[in-house]
């Protein structure tokens, strides 16, 4: 390092070592002892930076018959980097219980038809959010052995 870079080092690190303390997941990277060619109003907004986010998940089962129980899972990446969740399961019937802040949460269908459930992952300043449309279907019991027949039994036969 020069002498003129290390000046500029000088000037910038008390700035950015004080925003080194927000990053402490080894996931992001730092900005200390940096001398970027950028104003320092846009370093100073930057802070610390984490890996842009890309929102994703998987179910397990994605259809069956009322009540179904599904198992969500987050499977955004980097898988390391996300810090908060937000599940939408498009089920409003199911008031309250229709969203969760859990990473890996489950939800219980209680009615039939075709879900679309949405994820928002954060990680730091990144934000991402995707909606799988019909992603969990539910269906109405078969009704199988269920009803009632028809007719009362009555037939001809002998008798006294």
């Amino acid at each position: 390092m020069n002498e003129k870079q290390a000046q500029r080092t000088e000037l910038i690190s008390p700035l950015v070592e004080g925003w080194g303390n927000t990053c402490e997941n080894s996931s992001m990277l730092r900005f200390a002892n940096l001398f970027l060619v950028v104003p320092i109003v846009l370093l100073a907004d930057v802070g610390c930076f984490r890996p842009e986010i890309r929102a994703d998940f998987e179910a397990s089962p994605s259809a069956g018959m009322v009540p179904l129980t599904v198992q969500f899972t987050d499977t955004s990446a980097p898988g390391d980097a996300a810090d908060a969740w937000a599940w939408d399961f498009g089920d409003p019937a199911s008031g309250e219980e229709n969203f969760s802040a859990s990473q890996n949460p489950s939800h219980v269908f209680l009615q039939a038809g075709d879900y679309s459930v949405s994820l928002t992952v954060t990680a730091g300043r990144s934000m991402d959010m995707v909606t799988k449309d019909s992603f969990v279907v539910v269906g109405e019991p078969s009704g199988e052995g269920e009803g009632e027949g028809e007719g009362e039994g009555e037939g001809e036969g002998e008798g006294e």
